[in-house]
């Protein structure tokens, strides 16, 4: 075929595409494979670059007419690649089938090496210098292959690639199983039919439903959805705009697509990148369908990189008035980031985007790929061009017959020639292995030091020189001792082998001469031991006769006296006098006794001595007694007689006390202990739970067998099993419940786990607060997470129902007790720390309901006989949440939100009757909790506290100022018109305490105040005195909190003057009652903590003062004097008579050489640093190794034990 007729083929080809504009990816890539295949097959070429070449001319001129359709440019990449493939096994095929006919060796000399396949364009410049290296006077030429045999091959993978393509849809549709179940619901966009045929194909064995995206304004989402309604698939068309409001239903995301990039990213239709963004935010997976002849080799470098804008009419009309002035874009595709993408399925399987970089690299080659961007590989052209000047490649290269003839040496000096020139080619095209400093000025003739250099080979010498120096070090560090050869002459080149032998014999014998034993009469050996009685010393034990062995008649010991074993074992059973000690080997007729007669008899005598000789040690144990008790008498009457004195005799010698007597009373003791056992191993937490819930297990069967009259044998004992036939379990100190027969409402030891509170509720209606209580402990221990992976989802479940128990509870009037509500809070606390993710994320929903309900009932009107938020039930779940979570972090995902939620009520709302002060002092006590760790300021509480305090504590504006105090938050209108109702009259106090029986520490909060179903409180003197003693107890604390703060004076002064007022009213006044004391003992506390503090007048911050800066003038300055011959500094200034220029120049050069060695040092650590890293690395392989073997050794074992074990009980059958 002539380039006319390839010409002609090609703009036909073209022609042919334009004209359908509708034609689908598969089918371009199909009609382009065939266009290759024509040219393959008609054109004339003799080698496999020239076929390289044709169809990079061919692909060249097919992408210029339609740039932005990549599966054309993938085709003709894949196409090169493939003659490339093809060639190269041919290639490989003869040389074996050559190798294998002929028997004689190949042919070696110097001939110019052949450009055939992955030569023709190279890969990089270090591929061809390596080539040119390996094949530099050793080449061969390989003889050219039969055309038609490798256009046989070339045209064979053709077919193949083209089968490929034909059949991609069809093999992507046989995965659908794999990556879709049954009811499910599947989103897509746009009509693809790879998508179609791959549901169509998962719809045969899997029920689910399709909703599809219509895909405005080309609506093809209509056109799939009418395509999957003939087989029976449930399709739901919506609007695109209803993408993200469905996606938190769908379970998947399967989309078509025009490409793939290299970088994973996707060129889809149109309304795509929605669809993905909103996957990605529902955390949808995103599944992408495409054949591999649609993953590109190109990188997007922007959105609009292969993208194609079309007319906006079809969206917004150009008769609108408004169309003239904006902007509108209507884009063909969507670019899909590769960040939205989670799977890429194609022919082969399901991939991972990031295996994208294997597939290119499988199926495309660089060359290729820049040949037919246009661009020109000018560094490979010029190396090549460089070599064949140097005469390394090339017909210059060739070595003729009379060449090899020639002498050896020439063939060496050609050889260097041609290395230096080498590497002078390297270093010409590798520009950077050469570092060149940019000088400011040029000036011919200098050379300046520096100018140039080559950093990584500078790298490699410093490299090996630390390895010579440093690695030695390190490999010596902590390491003491060594060998040095101090043998005579070892050293002495000049002295022979014999001479040194004979020397050293010498120096040896001498030294035995000068021994210090010159009078010893041994011969120097060392057999001779010391004997005592012709024992060896050695062997004899040194505490044999201390007294320490056991004695004969040790009752523990079981052994028979010597007295039984001399007269009945082996000495005895002969001749036995009559009368004598001995056993008697006849009865008394006559007759002889049998083996286990005399045995009997020796048993019975042997415990009869042994009775005797315990009452002898008792016997004389007693008069010991005895004579240790007169002892103290005999001496105190010898001492008064003047025959003893105690002070004489005994000067010298101390007396034993009684501990002395009892630690030699133990160290006898402890020779007859016996010998300690181990104990057994200690229960894991695993096993502990599975116990405890068989015992529950078995407590209910024997329970229902009771209840239905069967008698239970196989019920043990409470002491084996540890729990008792009446209710309860085993408690934490092992106390059993006493066993009895109860009738069916005994309480069952087994439930099923609720899944919400209404289950929780049906499970416990019946039962009162303790056996609820107890059903929840008994839940805990069926349900335990290390009993089985379902029951962490149990205990998440259960986590959320006691939280909505305890709320419940905690709303009940009168008050549950309080032993109750600790219980279900120390569940809680232990279900959270199963789960903490769960039961964090349950919290801060909690966290946001309460806080929306408290927002919306500040902003009702108040009149309303109801309950406002906070609850006391929220009230007990937010101090649980404290004490759960950790409430010293400086966010918390839970503790920051509560305590912003409570301080938000603190600020907005107002304090009208008892129930909201009684909400203030409670709220603040769990905030305080909240801080107690990190002591954070919270300027909420002290405004509470300091309105409280101003409420109850009120003696008059006379006293306090006009109005407030001076530090004080400014109260609302509605607010100041309220505090009158909190007023505690001092004259009062007296009258009603007196009148009520109560003394002042007896006036307590209530918990009934909250739970109470009447709005309001009456504040009597008893609330009054209840709220004003909670507020003084919360301001002590506060002050303890936060007595270190710089700000304490400033923060308390308020609480101080309104405390001092108090105080000096309730002085005033005769009733000296005991909210004047508490009140008096709060303000020397405050006052204490302020003492620290040196009070000094606060000035408001400010801007620092600087002297102002005269602007710089920039008129030049002229010296008269100046001259050429003089050296000035960079002040101007002529100090060449001065030393001042010679300390500068020392001063940069110490400056200079401080860096050099600092910059030497940082190497120096590296290159350590990095030693290290690689002798642990050898250390950890070198262990890896040996556990592998060891367990490679021990699963060997195991395998065996198992398999003797299958047949065991095989053989059992």
């Amino acid at each position: 075929m002539s380039t006319k007729d390839l010409s002609y083929l090609i703009d036909n080809f073209t022609l042919k595409l334009d004209q359908s504009k509708d034609c689908s990816s598969l089918k371009k890539a199909l009609e382009t494979a065939n266009l290759i295949k024509n040219v393959v097959n008609s054109s004339k070429w003799d080698d496999p670059n020239t076929l390289m070449e044709l169809i990079r001319f061919t692909g060249k001129k097919i992408v210029k007419t339609s740039q932005k359709d990549l599966v054309l440019f993938n085709v003709i990449c894949r196409m090169t690649h493939l003659v490339r493939t093809e060639a190269k096994n041919y290639r490989n095929t003869l040389e074996i089938a050559s190798n294998t006919n002929n028997n004689t060796p190949k042919q070696s000399g110097m001939s110019t090496p052949v450009m055939g396949l992955g030569q023709s364009t190279y890969n990089s410049v270090g591929k061809l210098i390596n080539l040119v290296e390996l094949n530099l006077l050793q080449q061969s030429r390989i003889e050219n292959t039969s055309r038609l045999n490798l256009k046989t091959f070339i045209l064979q993978g053709i077919n193949d690639f083209i089968e490929e393509l034909e059949n991609t849809r069809i093999n992507i549709a046989s995965h659908a199983t794999d990556h879709i179940h049954s009811n499910e619901i599947i989103m897509t966009c746009g009509h693809s039919k790879t998508v179609e045929r791959f549901l169509k194909n998962a719809s045969r064995k899997r029920r689910f439903m399709v909703v599809i995206t219509e895909s405005a304004p080309s609506y093809q989402g209509h056109k799939l959805a009418a395509a999957l309604a003939s087989p029976d698939i449930e399709t739901v068309v919506i609007p695109d705009s209803a993408a993200f409001a469905m996606m938190s239903r769908v379970n998947k995301v399967i989309l078509g697509a025009h490409t793939v990039m290299a970088n994973g990213g996707l060129i889809t239709n149109s309304g795509a990148q929605m669809i993905a963004m909103a996957a990605k935010y529902h955390s949808t997976p995103v599944v992408v369908c495409a054949g591999l002849y649609k993953v590109s080799p190109l990188f997007p470098f922007d959105q609009d990189s292969f993208n194609t804008l079309v007319s906006p009419d079809g969206i917004f009309p150009y008769k609108d008035e408004i169309s003239d002035q904006i902007d509108v874009l209507n884009p063909v595709c969507d670019y899909v980031g590769p960040e939205y993408v989670d799977l890429l399925v194609n022919h082969l399987g399901g991939h991972l985007p990031s295996y994208i970089y294997r597939l290119l690299q499988e199926n495309y080659d660089d060359q290729d790929i820049v040949a037919l961007c246009g661009k020109k590989l000018s560094a490979l052209k010029k190396l090549k061009s460089s070599l064949s000047t140097a005469g390394i490649i090339g017909q210059k290269a060739t070595v003729t017959k009379k060449d090899k003839k020639k002498s050896t040496d020439r063939s060496t000096e050609m050889q260097k020639k041609l290395a230096s020139k080498l590497r002078e080619i390297q270093n010409e095209m590798n520009p950077f292995e050469i570092q060149v400093n940019n000088k400011k000025d040029q000036v011919l003739g200098r050379k300046v030091r520096g100018e140039s250099g080559r950093p990584a080979i500078s790298r490699q010498q410093g490299i090996e020189k630390r390895e010579k120096t440093l690695l030695v070090e390190l490999d010596r560090s902590n390491k003491v001792g060594g060998i040095k050869d101090r043998r005579f002459g070892e050293n002495n080149p000049s002295i022979s082998y014999e001479e040194k032998m004979l020397t050293r014999f010498t120096k040896e014998r001498q030294k035995q001469i000068n021994k210090p034993n010159l009078y010893d009469l041994s011969d120097g050996s060392d057999n001779e031991t010391l004997t005592h009685f012709g024992q060896n010393l050695a062997d004899v034990d040194d505490y044999d006769n201390l007294g320490l062995d056991i004695s004969d008649d040790d009752e523990t010991s079981g052994a028979i006296d010597k007295r039984t074993v001399s007269n009945d074992h082996f000495g005895g059973f002969e001749s036995v006098s009559k009368g004598s000690s001995g056993y008697s080997m006849e009865k008394g007729d006559g007759t002889k006794k049998t083996r286990a007669e005399i045995m009997q008899e020796v048993i019975a005598k042997s415990k009869m001595y042994r009775y005797e000789r315990q009452q002898a040690r008792e016997d004389d144990s007693l008069a010991r007694e005895e004579l240790d008790e007169e002892f103290n008498e005999i001496q105190s009457i010898l001492a008064s007689e003047g025959n003893f004195s105690s002070g004489k005799v005994f000067a010298d010698k101390p007396q034993r006390n009684s501990t002395d007597e009892l630690y030699d009373t133990t160290v006898r003791e402890l020779i007859f202990d016996k010998r300690a056992k181990p104990m057994d191993r200690l229960k894991t937490e695993e096993e502990i739970a599975a116990e405890q819930k068989h015992t529950l297990e078995k407590a209910e069967r024997h329970r229902i067998r009771r209840m239905k009259g069967i008698d239970s044998e196989n019920i043990e004992s409470k002491e084996d099993n540890g729990i008792s036939g009446g209710k309860g379990v085993v408690g934490k100190k092992g106390s059993f419940v006493s066993s009895k027969k109860v009738g069916d409402d005994e309480l069952p030891y087994t439930f099923d786990a609720p899944e919400d509170y209404n289950q929780w509720v049906e499970l416990v209606d019946s039962y009162t607060l303790e056996q609820q209580l107890l059903i929840a402990d008994r839940l805990r221990v069926l349900y335990h997470p290390s009993l089985s992976p379902q029951n962490k989802s149990r205990c998440e479940n259960m986590f959320e129902v006691f939280m909505e128990h305890i709320a419940v509870l905690s709303e009940q009037d009168p008050p549950v007790p309080q032993k109750i509500i600790d219980g279900f809070a120390k569940h809680i606390s232990d279900l959270a720390s199963i789960s903490p993710v769960a039961a964090g994320n349950f919290s801060r929903d909690l966290v946001v309901d309460f806080q929306s309900r408290m927002v919306k009932d500040m902003n009702q009107q108040s009149g309303t006989f109801r309950k406002y938020a906070p609850l006391a039930s929220d009230l007990v779940r937010m101090r649980l949440l404290i004490s759960i979570f950790s409430s010293s972090d400086k966010y918390h995902p839970v503790i920051t939100p509560v305590i912003l939620a409570l301080s938000q009520y603190l600020s907005l709302s107002l304090i009208s009757n008892g129930v909201d002060a009684s909400k203030h002092v409670i709220i603040c006590g769990i905030l305080h909790e909240a801080v107690r760790l990190s002591r954070r300021y919270i300027p909420e509480v002290m405004n509470s506290l300091q309105l409280l305090m101003y409420s109850l504590l009120y003696v008059g504006d006379d006293k306090m100022g006009n109005g407030q105090f001076v530090g004080m938050f400014p109260l609302s209108n509605g607010q100041q018109k309220q505090t009158s109702k909190f007023r505690i009259l001092v004259n009062g106090t007296e009258s009603i305490s007196d009148e009520s029986g109560k003394s002042y520490t007896d006036y307590k909060m209530k918990w009934g105040w909250l739970t109470n179903e009447d709005e309001a409180i009456e504040l009597v003197l008893g609330t009054k005195l209840a709220l004003a003693r909670s507020v003084l107890v919360l301001v002590e604390k506060y002050a303890q909190l936060y007595f270190a703060e710089t700000s304490f004076p400033e923060t308390f002064d308020p609480f101080i003057r309104m405390l001092g007022a108090f105080v000096d009213q309730c002085r005033g006044n005769k009733a000296s009652c005991d909210i004047y004391k508490h009140a008096l003992q709060v303000l020397d506390a405050l006052n204490a903590i302020k003492s620290n503090f040196v009070v000094t007048k606060r000035k408001a911050l400010e801007l620092q003062k600087h002297k102002p800066v005269a602007i710089r003038q920039v008129a030049p300055k002229f010296d008269a004097a100046y001259s050429l011959d003089k050296h000035y500094d960079k002040f101007g200034k002529n100090n060449r008579e001065n030393s001042v220029s010679e300390v500068e120049k020392l001063t940069k050069m110490h400056k200079k050489e401080t860096r050099g060695a600092i910059r030497e040092l940082r190497k120096d650590a590296m290159f350590l640093s990095q030693a290290k890293l690689t002798k642990q690395k050898e250390k950890d392989e070198i262990y890896k190794n040996k556990m592998k073997a060891a367990w490679s050794i021990l699963e060997t074992d195991q395998g065996e034990f198992k398999k003797e074990d299958r047949m065991n009980k095989k053989f059992k059958r």
